[in-house]
């Protein structure tokens, strides 16, 4: 048995997310025998036994005044490590998403604290959440990756936006990036370079969707990363403990794979294993075995491609802290994989311990 906090919460548009994942997680720690508790960052000082709810309610979408209440000041860090030093853990597992949790800001305070936790460390974590600098690195292995370009905008400058926005509109009529897309004008996606959970994504062609999509990432205080849009099939590998487990295939019943299809149950199905051709499930292992090892990506990963009309797989992201959730991708390829809810727990627990 080991004493084990889950942290979650954040103060970012995928905090009820996070917090839907501390509940599940902490729940299945109890149940496989651990001594769980969880801690939402809002109330940095504050233990909550696994068996009481953070989340009220469904995931849904975090209202503005929700995440602006649970920003940390000062005092509220000092109070995260005053909990962490005053109540010791044998093992800390790290559910925050966005820069918080996959920016390595929360295992950099754990590493100062030598503390034993779950997943990536801080260099890891940063270079994994950071779309551009992971495509580069794939790039450099040989990963199929699509045409990107990042879209820096400095606050207030309009000049900075109208470019911006030219060159995400010719990016719709320029073959270079219509690879995959086999038309002109051919939909382009705009995302924030550091998001995830899909907040911010637009995919699409007309002008109008485009400029409202470099505002929302502007609003997001992220830099708008322009990518190639590759037609095709979703699919995703969960790494644990460096091995890769059956593959998904993700179809959502309409448009993309946006916020409400991931967490809204009964809008999308979940195919496991992918029904895909064997030589697509073997190159997807070793790819996702390859960028994980360059990246240094270590404990439980998901890795993010998609799988063109031509059947070429393209990898799209690492995401270092995958969701945990009722309908996550981790605990659906550990249950075909032979590993139910609280064995996978326990199997956390192991790769912590073992290092």
């Amino acid at each position: 048995m080991a004493r084990v906090l889950v942290i979650c919460g954040g103060d970012n548009r995928e905090r009820r997310v996070s917090l839907s994942g501390g509940d599940a997680v902490a729940g299945g720690l109890a149940a496989a025998g651990h001594d769980a508790w969880k801690l939402d960052t809002a109330s940095p000082d504050r233990l909550v036994p696994p068996d009481t709810p953070l989340l009220d309610g469904p995931v849904g979408v975090s209202p503005p005044e929700e995440t602006e209440l649970a920003t940390l000041d000062r005092a509220g860090w000092l109070a995260l490590v005053r909990t962490l030093v005053e109540h010791p853990f044998d093992i800390v597992i790290p559910l925050l998403h966005g820069t918080w949790g996959e920016g390595g800001q929360i295992q950099a305070l754990l590493e100062l604290l030598e503390q034993p936790f779950l997943g990536s460390g801080m260099r890891a974590s940063a270079i994994a959440l950071d779309k551009r600098r992971t495509h580069q690195a794939a790039g450099l292995l040989g990963l199929p990756v699509p045409e990107a370009k990042l879209l820096p905008i400095p606050p207030g400058d309009d000049a900075a936006f109208a470019r911006a926005l030219e060159i995400a509109v010719s990016a719709t009529r320029d073959e270079a990036w219509a690879r995959y897309a086999r038309k002109t004008p051919h939909p382009v996606v705009l995302k924030p370079n550091l998001g995830g959970s899909t907040v911010g994504i637009y995919i699409g062609a007309d002008p109008d969707g485009l400029r409202g999509a470099l505002t929302e990432i502007l609003a997001l205080d992220d830099v708008p990363l322009l990518e190639e849009y590759v037609p095709g099939r979703e699919l995703t590998v969960t790494m644990l403990g460096g091995e890769p487990l059956p593959m998904i295939e993700i179809v959502p019943h309409e448009g993309y794979y946006d916020y409400t299809s991931k967490y809204t149950k009964g809008k999308t199905d979940y195919l496991c294993p992918a029904p895909v051709a064997g030589e697509v499930h073997r190159e997807a292992a070793e790819l996702s075995v390859m960028i994980c090892e360059e990246l240094g990506v270590r404990d439980v990963a998901r890795v993010d491609f998609r799988l063109s009309e031509r059947d070429e797989l393209v990898f799209l992201e690492v995401n270092t802290i995958p969701g945990m959730t009722a309908l996550s991708l981790v605990p659906m390829a550990a249950k075909q994989a032979g590993l139910d809810f609280p064995a996978l727990m326990n199997r956390l627990v192991e790769l912590v311990r073992a290092r």
